[in-house]
């Protein structure tokens, strides 16, 4: 029910808040630090948009809002030095101008109050409490690519998230108590680990919407189905972390967005797609046992190299009846990016002896061709080999090209990777569909 009917109104309202707002928090600045005032504005300004659906009718109305704050913020941190109350830390971050647009994604995709009122305070409060802990009381560091975060603002971000959603499910919504005792569980593990590996200030994004994602899937469900959902990312966090945690190739974050990438597939799909991805991680981790290599996969590559297979997962969730259709697509994808990585770590490699690159051209196909070739079989999908291997030699070709063509190939690899997998995808969705 709206309070207030007038939206210029309530845009006036707004302002002047978030006004006063910043107002106070360089007062706070100067008496205390920058991360103070910084969380004052993040908690105060998120508090105050669990107001919004009361007074804003037209979603536009806090559209306009959110960009106009979004750029105000990103003028004052980069053009000039007047917001230091929220812009002055020691760390690369976009966070602050981030944070009004996952409000108005918020307000937009929540299709019930409750859903909306969980995603902001977890925005709002998990975040701030876990970091000023951290910074106060943090004594066990997890370093996070760029990022230096501790156990206990992980620990303190775990636990204020279970009570967050916990407390208003048994509260505002009739879903039995032990669907929402598993539904706040599985949230904060998963919201915990995306809160993890964020790097940038990306959390003020991926936790609200994550947040809410995982609310929308869990609360139209019954027990059962949830219990099954926390017994499967049980499931894949062991797997993962038994077979990644000593490999020289794939840092802590990576470990940890191996994880979600996996889960991501066995929710949103089925356990056929998690199989295909486990598989090819299970050949990765056996290939790179031997590898003598410096580099290690972070969070942000883990990302783009499964750039595609995350996509078509979300693809296949809201289009599940094209799942088997979409399938072969799938498989071909996992087996793209795992010939373009091995032929990269292959050249790293100090050990390989391999100079010839047509060798190497006939030895990667033939090992990708030997690897994939009975998955296509195990799932009776036979007809669809002859394509996938035809397309397969296209795709190293053009990789090949964009090889010799570009001289910082090695620096812009996974956009390229990414492109070729397209091609490829193209292709494939033109002969299949």
């Amino acid at each position: 029910m709206l309070i207030i009917k007038n939206d210029f109104i309530s845009s006036i309202l707004i302002i002047t808040f978030l006004s006063f707002v910043f107002h106070i928090s360089n007062v706070i600045n100067k008496k205390f630090n920058t991360e103070v005032s910084r969380k004052f504005v993040h908690i105060s300004s998120g508090l105050f948009s669990l107001t919004f659906p009361f007074i804003i009718s037209n979603h536009f109305s806090l559209l306009i809002l959110s960009i106009l704050f979004s750029l105000l913020i990103f003028v004052m941190k980069y053009k000039t030095d007047n917001l230091k109350s929220v812009t002055n830390i020691d760390r690369k971050s976009i966070g602050e101008v981030l944070f009004p647009i996952s409000i108005y994604l918020l307000f937009v995709f929540s299709e019930k109050y409750y859903l909306y009122f969980i995603s902001v305070l977890v925005l709002s409060i998990s975040d701030a409490l876990a970091a000023l802990i951290g910074k106060k009381y943090g004594m066990i560091n997890i370093k996070v690519e760029n990022d230096q975060k501790t156990l206990e603002g992980t620990i303190t971000f775990f636990l204020i998230t279970f009570i967050i959603v916990e407390i208003p499910l048994l509260v505002m919504t009739d879903i039995d108590k032990i669907a929402c005792l598993l539904i706040a569980l599985m949230i904060a593990v998963l919201i915990t680990m995306l809160e993890l590996i964020s790097i940038y200030g990306m959390d003020n994004m991926l936790v609200p919407i994550g947040t809410l994602f995982i609310l929308h899937r869990t609360t139209q469900t019954d027990t059962q189905f949830i219990a099954n959902l926390i017994i499967m990312l049980i499931f894949v966090i062991t797997v993962i972390t038994f077979l990644f945690k000593q490999m020289k190739v794939v840092t802590f974050s990576g470990i940890v967005g191996i994880i979600i990438v996996n889960y991501i597939s066995l929710v949103l799909c089925s356990i056929e797609y998690f199989l295909v991805l486990l598989v090819f991680q299970l050949i990765f981790w056996w290939k790179t046992l031997n590898f003598n290599i410096i580099e290690k996969y972070n969070i942000s590559e883990i990302i783009q190299t499964n750039f595609w297979n995350i996509l078509v997962s979300f693809y296949v969730h809201f289009n599940y009846h094209l799942l088997n259709t979409i399938f072969p697509i799938f498989i071909s994808i996992i087996c793209w990016q795992s010939l373009l990585i091995f032929d990269y770590l292959e050249e790293k490699d100090t050990k390989n002896n391999t100079k010839n690159s047509f060798q190497k051209l006939i030895k990667n196909i033939l090992f990708v061709g030997i690897t994939s070739v009975p998955i296509f079989i195990f799932f009776k999908l036979q007809d669809k080999i002859a394509i996938f291997l035809i397309t397969t030699v296209l795709i190293y070709f053009l990789n090949l090209v964009f090889k010799l063509g570009i001289s910082e190939y090695i620096k812009y690899r996974f956009m390229i990777r990414n492109v070729i997998i397209l091609c490829g995808i193209i292709i494939q969705a033109y002969l299949l569909l």
